[in-house]
């Protein structure tokens, strides 16, 4: 998009401090399948950060078209509320990886659903265009707005990068009939060091 949909002024943070920010925006000029939705911190680069690599936020979304209700399945059972997938953290140690050096992934999956999900898997990518993925875990399940924390080591980056997008994706094997299919992929900008 060329225009802004929100923009705010942030007189300064303390160290370990945060901000919520709000807007409410006129909406959507189209529907979209898919889109990612950015959020560009600092966007003067005006503060001089130890990290500047994790100032740019996307999260893919979807846009109904007018009229079309909200998504979801529909049917026998549906009463009982859909289960909705989602990456709710994400980190990695260390925070800004160096090339060749073991990496530990942290991330959590959350059903912000009003049902229950059956068993499914989660991916991580190193990198979103990567062939192989870095870990893969298996979930028994989530209860609505029940969650689960996953981890593992990744051997390390075969490259250094000033960008690469790191990618989760939930429920990758398309399992769980959820209320929201589109959240399910996150994308994370990182930069990888020299060693």
């Amino acid at each position: 998009y060329r225009n802004l949909g929100c923009s705010w002024e942030v007189d300064g943070l303390v160290a370990r401090g945060g901000k919520i920010l709000t807007c409410t925006y006129d909406g959507y000029p189209s529907w979209y399948a898919n889109i990612n939705t950015k959020v560009l911190v600092d966007s003067g680069g005006v503060v001089a950060e130890s990290d500047e690599a994790n100032n740019i936020f996307l999260k893919p979304i979807s846009v109904s078209k007018p009229g079309a209700g909200s998504p979801g399945p529909v049917g026998p059972g549906s009463a009982s509320g859909s289960p909705d997938l989602f990456v709710s953290e994400f980190s990695l140690n260390p925070e800004t990886p160096v090339q060749g050096s073991p990496v530990t992934v942290r991330l959590g999956v959350y059903n912000q659903g009003t049902g229950s999900s059956g068993p499914f898997s989660v991916q991580w990518w190193p990198g979103e265009n990567y062939r192989n993925l870095g870990c893969s875990w298996e979930v028994d399940g989530l209860v609505a707005r029940g969650g689960k924390i996953l981890t593992c080591t990744y051997d390390g980056y075969p490259s250094w990068y000033a960008n690469i997008n790191t990618k989760v994706l939930v429920d990758s094997g398309g399992v769980v009939a959820e209320s929201d299919e589109a959240n399910n992929i996150f994308l994370k900008p990182i930069s990888v060091n020299h060693p």
